[in-house]
């Protein structure tokens, strides 16, 4: 099996195709949640960000339910833990999601601005991402994505 992933990674490398470098390099196109490399639609974007955010206010929820009891160590444990794993992935998702529209994702400093990061979250969710290649890649979706 390590063999086969050698073989792959060189006959990537040979074609200079993404991933064929470096191990991973490509994966944002391969459907990897945790690379910033490469661009994501809106659907996929939609798709990542809401469950997040629904995780997030279910351990919030269970979090404030348990005061007064001895699980709240172990809910606060479980919620930073995930607090972590979510925050990696949004920012990763809004990085692609800006590569998408042809943009920096440097941009994604924007959502540390309170009420503007709401008015950031519609705008990557709703506005269409470039039809053409663009540096960050080809569009999701089209064989080369």
């Amino acid at each position: 099996m390590v063999q086969d992933l050698n073989q792959i990674l060189e006959i990537r490398s040979e074609r200079n195709e993404p991933g064929g470098a470096i191990a991973g390099a490509g994966e944002a196109e391969n459907g990897s949640i945790f690379s910033f490399r490469g661009r994501i639609g809106r659907g996929r974007f939609w798709a990542t960000i809401v469950p997040l955010l629904l995780v997030s206010m279910g351990l919030n929820v269970a979090v404030a339910v348990s005061d007064g009891r001895s699980e709240p160590v172990v809910l606060l444990f479980i919620a930073f833990a995930y607090f972590i794993f979510a925050t990696w992935v949004a920012v990763a998702t809004y990085v692609k999601r800006w590569h998408d529209l042809g943009m920096s994702g440097w941009m994604v400093l924007i959502m540390l601005i309170p009420i503007v990061n709401i008015l950031v979250l519609l705008f990557l969710g709703i506005a269409p991402g470039q039809p053409e290649v663009n540096r960050f890649g080809a569009p999701p979706g089209s064989p080369r994505a």
